[in-house]
């Protein structure tokens, strides 16, 4: 009987030295990512963000950008500063900025936001792979005052675009999560077609569980705002502020306690829903439950997926950079000419500027173009966005298949369900049957 218990007890540290190294699970991301039906589903995804951002910038080139050579502004390219650069270097040149009239132009939104944020992603990137814990801070405080920026300069740019990106990656992102859970839990590989149907079926709930949080959360700084309108009137207002302040207190820590929940599960939401096939309410109790009852677990795996990711990145960044690299060294052997309209510079260098590893279309050049020249080099631009796209496409693929892997490994950690056990196909048409009367012994 001795041996027997002995016997029984290794077992069981064994058992939990295996759940010890769930985490494991997480090298598998990569495989998930890359699968095709989420890359395909991911690329969309990037493409209708882009494609979004671009027709607002059409209709909406409302940052300023003028020539300055001022070292106050800190800029990498002292030639051209916008809105932006002087935002983040001092916040009162902005105002030199916009009210300067000589050499003056606009641009889009979008792409400020996206020339500052890929730069910023990269350096972010180099930071997590070299350690640099004080630079990786620093990036992250950069992302969070351009948000600010432009949320405060560009207001109702911001709103529009992200109501329009919470769809895309509502109904994407539950795609991609959906497609992770199945080939995760039960190794299955549905197609896109059968994966948008579920997440067009549950786009209610993808789209409105993740923002629902911040709605709750405004409406509550509304309430407090609304105590300092009454603040307002003589005599009575601040004696009503004194007697209630202790409510508004009591809001902020409520506020407070929403937003750190919704930051730390909002991942975790979306692959609830593609995991139980439930509603958004159930899906934010649980995302909920995990982030407070599990913080430094949820934190553990975050941390690993987001190294783990890092690496990832650097390789498919450095596949992308090794095509246009080698396509470009052997076209230099074949192109000898210069271009027609510049003296200096070869025809390739004026129709497609050396890609560099951290830029991949290269550096800008001022260059005279004849017509044809133009048209070569838009054709080139377009076919390496292309190639940029599939990179932002593994990165948005990677997240939420990172993200759905995360929530079935907290799922088997507080839960104790196992990661094979999903809301299956066969359970979706069941639903489906109750739908319209039919049940099971029917």
């Amino acid at each position: 009987m001795a041996q027997s218990s002995s016997n029984n007890n290794n077992i069981n540290r064994f058992l939990e030295s295996l759940d010890n190294l769930m985490f494991l699970n997480i090298f598998k991301c990569f495989k998930l990512a890359i699968s095709p039906n989420k890359m395909i589903l991911a690329f969309f995804a990037v493409f209708f963000l882009a494609l979004a951002g671009v027709l607002l910038d059409s209709f909406t080139k409302t940052v300023h950008t003028s020539k300055y050579d001022g070292a106050e502004y800190n800029s990498k390219n002292t030639t051209s500063i916008n809105e932006l650069d002087a935002y983040l270097a001092n916040e009162k040149l902005l105002e030199d900025l916009i009210n300067q009239d000589s050499s003056k132009t606009n641009q889009g939104v979008y792409l400020t936001m996206w020339d500052f944020s890929t730069r910023n992603f990269n350096e972010s990137i180099i930071s997590i792979l070299s350690f640099d814990i004080p630079k990786l801070f620093n990036c992250f405080i950069g992302e969070l005052r351009a948000f600010n920026w432009v949320l405060k300069y560009h207001f109702f740019y911001t709103l529009t675009y992200l109501v329009i990106a919470c769809c895309i990656l509502a109904y994407f992102g539950g795609a991609i999560t959906r497609a992770a859970a199945l080939e995760f839990s039960l190794g299955e590989k549905p197609g896109p077609a059968e994966l948008m149907r579920y997440s067009r079926k549950h786009f209610k709930s993808y789209l409105f569980a993740p923002v629902a949080p911040f709605i709750v959360a405004f409406g509550l700084g509304c309430l407090i705002s609304a105590l300092g309108f009454i603040a307002n009137f003589p005599w009575v207002g601040e004696l009503i502020l004194g007697l209630l302040i202790i409510v508004a207190f009591l809001l902020s820590l409520l506020i407070a306690m929403i937003l750190i929940g919704a930051f730390g599960g909002l991942s975790l939401i979306l692959p609830a829903i593609s995991y139980e096939g439930t509603n958004g309410y159930d899906a934010l109790g649980r995302a909920y439950c995990y982030t407070y009852s599990r913080p430094w677990k949820l934190l553990y795996y975050s941390v690993i997926s987001i190294f783990y990711g890092s690496i990832c990145y650097i390789f498919v960044r450095l596949i992308a950079f090794l095509i246009l690299k080698t396509t470009y060294t052997f076209l230099q052997f074949g192109i000898f000419v210069e271009s027609a309209r510049t003296e200096g510079v070869s025809k390739l260098a004026a129709i497609w500027r050396d890609p560099e590893f951290l830029n991949l279309l290269g550096p800008h050049m001022s260059i005279n173009f004849y017509l044809t020249e133009r048209l070569s080099s838009s054709l080139v631009h377009l076919a390496i966005l292309l190639i940029l796209g599939v990179v932002a496409a593994f990165v948005t693929s990677y997240y939420f298949c990172a993200s759905t892997v995360t929530y079935s490994l907290m799922r088997k950690g507080i839960d104790k369900v196992e990661t094979n056990e999903i809301y299956t196909k066969l359970q979706s048409l069941k639903d489906d049957w109750k739908d319209v009367g039919i049940t099971d012994t029917d």
